[in-house]
C-alpha cells in the first residue's frame, strides 16, 4: 500500500519546528531593533551635546570676559538665575549653567539639553611668575584666563570637551 501526504503527527511536528523558528526569528528582530533604538537614541544625545557645546564654545570665542560662578553666596551672577543653583560660566554674551540640562541665559534661560549633568571648565591662568598654570576655573580667577576648556558630561558619564583662547 502506498502512502499519499502526511500523517497527523508529521504535520504536528512540521508546525511545531516552524512555530520555534518564527519565534527565534522573532526574538532576534525584536532584540536588533531595540538594539538601534537605543544606539539612535544614544547617537542624538551625543549630536545635541556637541551642537550645545559648538555654540557655547562660540559665545567664549565671541566674548572679551570670562567669569565662573559655582554655588558660593558671593556669586552675583547667580542671583538673576536662582532656580538653577549650578557653575555658571558668565561671558559678555550669554550666562551658561547647568540646571535640569545645560542652559544659555540671555534674558531668560533656555534649555539646550537635557541629561547633562556637569560643566567642566579648566582654564589656563598666569601666575606671579610668568608661568601659566592648567587649572579648574573658579570664581576667585576673576578674569584672568587666557584659554578655556570646557567639558560637557552626559547623565551616561560622556564627556565632550573644547578648548577656546581668549581673544586679544
Amino acid at each position: 500500500m502506498s502512502q499519499h501526504g502526511s500523517s497527523l503527527v508529521e504535520l504536528l511536528v512540521s508546525l511545531a519546528v516552524a512555530g520555534m523558528v518564527a519565534a527565534v526569528v522573532a526574538t532576534g528582530a525584536g532584540a536588533a531593533g531595540m538594539a538601534s533604538r537605543r544606539h539612535l537614541d544614544r547617537v542624538q544625545r551625543e549630536d545635541a551635546a556637541r551642537m550645545a557645546l559648538a555654540v557655547l564654545a562660540e559665545d567664549l570665542a565671541n566674548s572679551s570676559r570670562w567669569l565662573a560662578c559655582t554655588e558660593a553666596r558671593d556669586c552675583d551672577v547667580t542671583v538673576r538665575h536662582r532656580p538653577y543653583r549650578s557653575y555658571l560660566l558668565h561671558t559678555d554674551v550669554a550666562d551658561w549653567l547647568v540646571g535640569d540640562g545645560l542652559r544659555r541665559c540671555v534674558k531668560q534661560c533656555e534649555s539646550l539639553i537635557e541629561g547633562i549633568v556637569r560643566l567642566d571648565v579648566v582654564a589656563d591662568l598666569p601666575d606671579a611668575a610668568g608661568q601659566v598654570r592648567r587649572l579648574p576655573f573658579q570664581e576667585r580667577h576673576r578674569d584672568t584666563a587666557r584659554l578655556l576648556e570646557v567639558g560637557v558630561i552626559l547623565a551616561d558619564g560622556t564627556r565632550f570637551s573644547r578648548v577656546v583662547a581668549k581673544r586679544q
